[in-house]
């Protein structure tokens, strides 16, 4: 988007061409019409309208002309702005640059709304005039708005849903099903190792989840529900199976999330001594299917440190807001922000990734 001084000059610079669609209006070629509208090309205004809303371009201009009360409010701001699809704060800016615009060449303003006026259909000048009533726009604006504001207050005084279902549940069991190596064969060294990963585990998750309103009730439930096993089943695809198997047998426990499960190797075990304090432990895809990583790279597992399991990332994956690969990705575009290096597991989130109109 242009920046404001950039995007008078451009406006300006098309006044010859709003006299135009005044004094002929007839002559103004498609390309014209979308130049002075400053729509997108027609195939992208179809296609958006299709993505976002489900429904022609025909469709919903003639709804907005002809029943605007029946619109939705994404699709009242899809065409309010323009037929873009713009975040909020774009959305925000996109409408102060034209009341500056306004403000600022009145004159070439009120030539500009003539010249839309002249180069729209009868449908058209009735569909944007429509949306922009109070009682349209506005009411639906509100009406969307009401559960997403409902839900903003009820989240200061009750658990938030995912805390909820568990408090619901017999036991409040909630949890994962843990992949480590097996020890018994191992050294008293190793073993002593072990022993302190594990101790150092619990005396970290004893106290979570935290600042979450319900989270004390269900600190002393979670479900470690080890499996240990021996060389011959290490690699991934043989835990996939392993832990499929006992899905499919009804072997996990209630509570314990059957969409992922943890693997905790040898490369993790000693990860709690990092200077930083930042342990991690792999969540692996029990149904990721191919023999190794996607286009993107992510190959349905990710790292995600200790103090995410039992608060963010049990949030995500149980109540299914977000996928493994969107954590895969969001984990890998901090660490590309990062200046003091990267960080050696997910830990930072912003999702669920809110999607337009909500963004």
């Amino acid at each position: 988007m242009a920046e404001p001084s950039d995007d008078i000059e451009a406006w300006v610079s098309m006044e010859s061409l709003y006299d135009k669609a005044i004094q002929s209006p007839s002559e103004i070629t498609q390309d014209e019409k979308h130049a002075i509208m400053e729509w997108p090309s027609l195939e992208q205004m179809e296609e958006t309208s299709q993505k976002y809303i489900g429904k022609s371009l025909q469709d919903l201009i003639h709804t907005a002309a002809n029943d605007p009360l029946a619109l939705t409010y994404p699709e009242c701001r899809l065409i309010d702005d323009d037929f873009q699809i713009l975040g909020g704060l774009d959305a925000a800016k996109y409408k102060n640059d034209r009341l500056k615009r306004m403000i600022g060449r009145q004159e070439l303003w009120d030539k500009w709304q003539q010249a839309r006026a002249a180069v729209l259909s009868p449908d058209e000048l009735k569909a944007i005039r429509n949306i922009r009533q109070p009682a349209v726009y506005l009411a639906k604006q509100k009406a969307h708005n009401r559960p997403f504001l409902e839900a903003e207050e009820r989240s200061r005084t009750h658990p938030p849903d995912w805390v909820q279902k568990i408090l619901d549940r017999d036991g409040k069991g909630w949890g994962y099903v843990i992949y480590r190596p097996s020890i018994v064969h191992e050294d008293e060294g190793t073993k002593e190792a072990w022993r302190a990963c594990w101790d150092n585990f619990n005396e970290l998750l004893s106290f979570h989840p935290v600042m979450v309103i319900g989270g004390e009730e269900i600190q002393d439930s979670k479900i470690l529900d080890f499996v240990d096993y021996g060389p011959e089943m290490g690699g991934v695809d043989q835990l996939r199976r392993d832990f499929r198997a006992r899905r499919d047998k009804g072997g996990l426990k209630p509570g314990v999330l059957s969409n992922v499960f943890l693997n905790v190797p040898t490369e993790c075990r000693d990860t709690y001594l990092r200077e930083d304090g930042y342990s991690w432990a792999w969540a692996i895809d029990p149904d990721w299917s191919l023999p190794g990583p996607d286009a993107d790279g992510y190959d349905g597992r990710v790292k995600v440190t200790w103090g995410q399991l039992f608060n963010k990332f049990y949030d995500l994956m149980s109540t299914k807001k977000a996928t493994l690969k969107e954590i895969w990705q969001e984990f890998h575009e901090a660490n590309e922000k990062l200046h003091d290096g990267p960080l050696p597991g997910w830990l930072f989130s912003k999702l669920p990734k809110e999607v337009w109109p909500n963004n």
